[in-house]
């Protein structure tokens, strides 16, 4: 890890607990003592993160050019060096640092999959109880990509097969990758910023489904993992000036070669190859407009980032919305 990259992190934690923008506001706001404390603290806060992750860096950087549950190797190490417990909001896990969006992704994800798997069976006279999350009829209720549901105007579908999962295993190994990537995304981008990249790739993804395979049934919050890996990797070329030369060529030769693991995975059978590669170009083509979330940027241009990821928060949610105001919840009362 850089300095300069240690500092950027360092400044943006000291600032968000002053509910400060940038150093600018910082010292046009505060007294000069103040504004000094404030620097001091920064500057703690930097060697506090370098201390903690430079003598563990080459461990770090070995473990993520495994897998996406690889990380569960580096017990107490964050991405790139990062120690697991450096400033900022989080929860300690073995697999790595849970933050607070990508946490709350998992939970909606695994409380929609219990949903599913305490649903009766779709086929009547089937004793079956309960129908599970492999019960089409069950999927099909509760949200998932359907035949024409494009052109029968189901938009709402886009959003919710994102939260939706077949099986134990595509659970397990969804929430294993967000778990990481997430917040790898969130730490780098900003909870703001990461979630609206997170939900319009997830949708990004299910597009392209409906509009290349119009005749399947689909669910899964990979598509939208794709998007952030899509995202990391064209955003460590796009923020190269923030995180330095050096980190910029090791997140991209990383993701890279998880990218390509994951691409021949795409094409096993029952994969979602279309959802995969709709929510990666969707990402990516996010990540050119959003940058990392770093004082190092004009504020103008962070405020138009946050704007940009709030309007994609606010849509892909309206398609939900408007839906429930119509039609009622999904798998509560009759579609």
């Amino acid at each position: 890890m850089t300095e300069e990259f240690a500092r950027e992190r360092a400044t943006d934690y000291v600032l968000q607990r002053y509910h400060l923008t940038d150093l600018r506001e910082a010292q046009e706001r505060l007294t000069p003592s103040q504004f000094e404390g404030v620097t001091r603290e920064i500057a703690n806060v930097q060697a506090q993160i370098m201390a903690q992750s430079m003598p563990q860096a080459r461990q770090s950087q070995d473990a993520m050019g495994a897998t996406t549950t690889a990380s569960s190797g580096t017990r107490g190490i964050g991405p790139f060096g990062r120690a697991a417990n450096a400033p900022g909001f989080g929860i300690d896990t073995p697999l790595g640092r849970l933050l607070p969006v990508t946490g709350l992704l998992i939970v909606i994800n695994v409380a929609v999959f219990v949903a599913e798997s305490v649903q009766p069976s779709s086929v009547p006279g089937d004793p079956r109880f309960p129908g599970g999350s492999t019960d089409n009829g069950v999927l099909a209720l509760l949200g998932a990509t359907v035949p024409d549901m494009l052109s029968s105007g189901q938009y709402w579908r886009l959003l919710t097969a994102c939260f939706l999962h077949i099986g134990v295993a595509h659970i397990a190994t969804n929430m294993l990758a967000l778990l990481w990537l997430g917040g790898l995304a969130e730490r780098f981008y900003g909870p703001l910023r990461f979630l609206g990249i997170y939900l319009a790739a997830g949708i990004g993804g299910n597009v392209l489904t409906g509009l290349v395979t119009p005749n399947s049934v689909g669910a899964g919050a990979s598509g939208a993992i794709f998007g952030i890996l899509g995202a990391m990797l064209v955003a460590s070329w796009r923020n190269r000036a923030v995180i330095g030369a050096a980190a910029s060529r090791a997140i991209f030769a990383n993701l890279g070669q998880l990218l390509v693991l994951n691409v021949v995975i795409s094409f096993l059978p029952g994969i979602g190859l279309w959802a995969h590669a709709g929510g990666a170009l969707t990402g990516a083509v996010l990540a050119l407009l959003i940058p990392f979330n770093s004082p190092t940027y004009p504020r103008a241009y962070r405020l138009a980032a946050n704007a940009l990821s709030a309007v994609l928060i606010v849509a892909t949610l309206a398609l939900l919305v408007t839906w429930i105001g119509n039609h009622g919840v999904p798998g509560l009362t009759t579609l």
